[in-house]
């Protein structure tokens, strides 16, 4: 049970206290089984680097997260982050870490996080002596909407690293515009204040924070005359993930395509829409997509949901593409090696079924050699994979 269920719940039972005491029993309940998971996904990954050796070249930029041996991490630091407040603890103890690469990772998560809690952590590593980790925390201190983190970012913009300086100040200019907007007295106001700023992820972030309140003025905004701040608004209320964004999202999208000049963060937004359930049909819907690019977009997205329909979709799509012969082009020697045949296989590989047994044997038979195409490869490492599996 979340947050507003439990809101709901004490609402409705507000007048009767044997009711409301039971329901706060089932919330904390809840609760304590949501920390207990969060505690495990800590330990697993602190499992896994225990035997790694500190990374004294890290990198001062953002290629120092997910890198090497680390880039499997990535899914369980976004799954610590997505838990809002209550991943702020295990992403602190995670900064912690005697490896170079996983503070630099933690504290990556901790400003995807996005909220006021995790300010105090990343102001306290602020003096890392790695400057890669330093970057992701002024990147991150921005993103906390918190007036706690600017003197911390004061200091990294004076920083030895230039990129961790530079990262700084404009984490530190974009907060401070985002703490003006946020001394507007009313919340609406707040949110026409914070609309134009959405171009910046501390502006997004906070805008998220509003939750519905603020989806009618960032479906407004998916029509500015500002690019950037375009992206913005399809950026947040993907974060927001309330359903009434889906469609008008879509409607973009589909303009743009239809104008003969697709923009696709408006399908990455919708790829990215944080409701499971909702997003669905519109993950399908881009998948018919005649556009190579929507579909690897769109199958990212399917490869981490895990819906009753993903088979069948998965089926669908890999039989009309190998009925048209996508696992057997070759791309030119300048070309990208991108296949959405390849992708899909991948995906397959991951998830084990054998009923994919079928039609990865006959891409692998018509596919051609790995020295022309990532198709075949790709597949003989899914079929082992599921074969593996048994």
């Amino acid at each position: 049970m979340g947050y507003f269920d439990l809101e709901n719940a004490m609402h409705t039972a507000k007048q009767r206290f044997v009711g409301l005491l039971v329901v706060a029993l089932m919330v904390g309940a809840a609760g304590a089984q949501e920390d207990a998971n969060l505690n495990q996904l800590v330990t697993r990954i602190e499992g896994r680097v225990g035997a790694m050796r500190a990374d004294a070249d890290l990198p001062v930029s953002r290629a120092a997260i997910f890198r090497g041996p680390l880039a499997s991490l990535r899914a369980d630091i976004e799954t610590l982050a997505a838990a809002g407040d209550a991943g702020v603890p295990g992403l602190t103890r995670l900064l912690g870490s005697n490896n170079g690469q996983l503070r630099a990772n933690a504290a990556y998560g901790l400003g995807l996080v996005g909220l006021p809690s995790a300010a105090p952590a990343l102001a306290a590593a602020a003096h890392d002596l790695l400057g890669g980790v330093r970057y992701q925390i002024a990147w991150a201190l921005g993103n906390t909407g918190s007036a706690m983190a600017l003197p911390a970012l004061n200091e990294l913009a004076s920083d030895r690293e230039a990129a961790v300086a530079a990262t700084a100040v404009t984490a530190a200019g974009q907060l401070r515009d985002v703490l003006n907007a946020e001394s507007a007295e009313t919340a609406a106001q707040r949110i026409a204040d914070l609309i134009p700023l959405a171009s910046s992820q501390p502006a997004q972030y906070k805008l998220a924070t509003y939750g519905a309140q603020a989806v009618p003025a960032l479906i407004a905004a998916l029509t500015n005359e500002d690019r950037a701040v375009t992206t913005g608004a399809a950026n947040t209320l993907a974060r927001i993930g309330d359903p009434s964004g889906l469609e008008p999202l879509s409607a973009r999208f589909i303009a743009t395509v239809d104008a003969g000049a697709p923009e696709f963060k408006f399908a990455q937004a919708l790829a990215e829409y944080n409701n499971a359930a909702a997003v669905w049909p519109y993950l399908t819907a881009l998948l018919d997509s005649t556009s190579p690019t929507v579909q690897q977009i769109a199958l990212g997205r399917i490869a981490r949901l895990d819906n009753p329909a993903r088979l069948t979709v998965l089926q669908a799509f890999l039989d009309k593409a190998v009925n048209a012969g996508l696992h057997t082009a070759t791309p030119a020697a300048n070309e990208m090696q991108v296949n959405t045949v390849a992708t899909a296989a991948e995906i397959l590989g991951v998830i084990g079924d054998t009923s994919f047994v079928p039609i990865l044997n006959r891409i692998i038979n018509e596919a051609p050699d790995a020295d022309k195409s990532i198709v075949k490869p790709i597949a003989e490492a899914a079929l082992r994979a599921i074969q593996e599996r048994g």
